[in-house]
C-alpha cells in the first residue's frame, strides 16, 4: 500500500519562478541578522520591573534582552516613533531591571544561565 502525501498537490511553486536557486539556498548568508525589534513582556518573572526613564522612556524585560522603548508621540501628520534601544548580552533570563535616581540610567539582572554560564 502507497503512503499517503498529504501535501502532494497542495504546494506549489511561487509564480514566475524559472527554478533552480538551490545552490543560493545551501550558500552562507551574505551578512547576519540583526535584530531590529522585540514584541512581548516577561511580567512573570517578578514584580516592578517596568518603568519609566527621564525623557519618556519605558523599560522592561523580554526573555534575554532588556528593551528601552521610545514613548513619544509624532505631531499630527508625522509617522509614528517606535524606536527601541536593546540590551543584549544575558546567557540567562532578565528577572529584574532597576532605575537609577537620575533616571537616565537602568541596570539588569538575570537568571543563571542553563550550565551555569
Amino acid at each position: 500500500m502507497a503512503s499517503l502525501k498529504p501535501f502532494e498537490g497542495a504546494i506549489h511553486a511561487p509564480t514566475g519562478w524559472r527554478g533552480g536557486g538551490a545552490e543560493l539556498a545551501a550558500a552562507p548568508a551574505a551578512r547576519e541578522l540583526e535584530l531590529e525589534h522585540v514584541y512581548g513582556y516577561s511580567g512573570y518573572t517578578g514584580r516592578g520591573n517596568a518603568f519609566t526613564l527621564s525623557g519618556g522612556r519605558i523599560v522592561f524585560p523580554v526573555s534575554s534582552l532588556a528593551v528601552s522603548q521610545e514613548t513619544v508621540r509624532p505631531a499630527a501628520g508625522e509617522a509614528p516613533i517606535a524606536a527601541q534601544r536593546l540590551v543584549a548580552g544575558h546567557t540567562g533570563e532578565v528577572t529584574c531591571v532597576a532605575r537609577h535616581p537620575n533616571g537616565h540610567l537602568f541596570a539588569t539582572g538575570q537568571r543563571l544561565a542553563p550550565g551555569g554560564g
